[in-house]
């Protein structure tokens, strides 16, 4: 796993950022590895429940969830049979869904913003035998990049409107009449917290259900006073003894 991570870094045609973002996760693994603990990989995949929390709530109308996806992989190290620590490497969907309808027009609209993610972990679960099901719960923080996303659609004003379903641009000095432009900050630092249930379906083998939620601390938007991701997800995977 270690060796993969590498080779992405050395040659992965990403910028300086993403690159450290995949180090960082390939330093924790050496951390895992280094404390002689159990570890295992995790190969995952969910859904993800989003939205975004404005200070400015009067600008967004109508704001509601939208739903997308997160895939990657982890790494647990069980330091003991109570206490683990547990490094991801995640791309994860974010934004929302924001409606409004008004004797001039409206507009009904999603962002979709996708971020590659690393959790940082620490975990306790409840003791057990090999085949026992455990029940975990983890927190700590996270680190994330902003690789872009999309807006989809449509507004109307005075009977003249149009569909709307456009790549994320980035720019320093948005239009405020082409929505997909945007002045982000691509960094994200957050908060996570969750549990879930583990149970073993083979030797070396265990399945999991997993809730969490994470808690964006910096703002996407530059151009707002807040602008911070809110996401609950659920996921599911398979955890394979190393």
């Amino acid at each position: 796993m270690k060796f993969i991570m590498l080779m992405l870094y050395r040659y992965l045609k990403v910028n300086k950022i993403m690159k450290k973002i995949i180090l960082v996760f390939t330093l924790l693994i050496s951390l895992a590895e280094a404390a002689n603990a159990q570890v295992s990989i995790i190969p995952k995949g969910g859904v993800n429940f989003s939205n975004v929390r404005f200070d400015n709530d009067h600008d967004v109308d109508g704001q509601k969830v939208a739903v997308g996806f997160s895939a990657g992989v982890g790494i647990k190290a069980n330091i003991n049979d109570n206490v683990f620590f547990q490094p991801e490497l995640m791309f994860t969907q974010k934004g929302f869904s924001a409606k409004k309808d008004g004797s001039a027009g409206g507009y009904n609209g999603t962002y979709r913003l996708n971020y590659l993610q690393v959790p940082i972990l620490f975990g306790l679960q409840s003791n057990g035998d090999e085949d026992a099901v455990k029940v975990y719960v983890n927190a700590g923080p996270s680190i994330g990049y902003l690789l872009g996303g999309t807006v989809k659609g449509n507004w109307d004003i005075l009977g003249f409107g149009d569909d709307v379903n456009k790549t994320i641009k980035f720019t320093d000095d948005p239009d405020p009449i082409q929505l997909n432009e945007l002045n982000a900050n691509r960094v994200e630092v957050g908060i996570v917290g969750g549990g879930g249930v583990l149970f073993s379906v083979a030797r070396g083998v265990n399945m999991f259900v997993d809730a969490r939620y994470n808690y964006g601390l910096t703002d996407y938007n530059k151009e707002t006073d807040k602008s911070r991701n809110s996401v609950f997800s659920i996921t599911s995977g398979l955890q394979f003894k190393l």
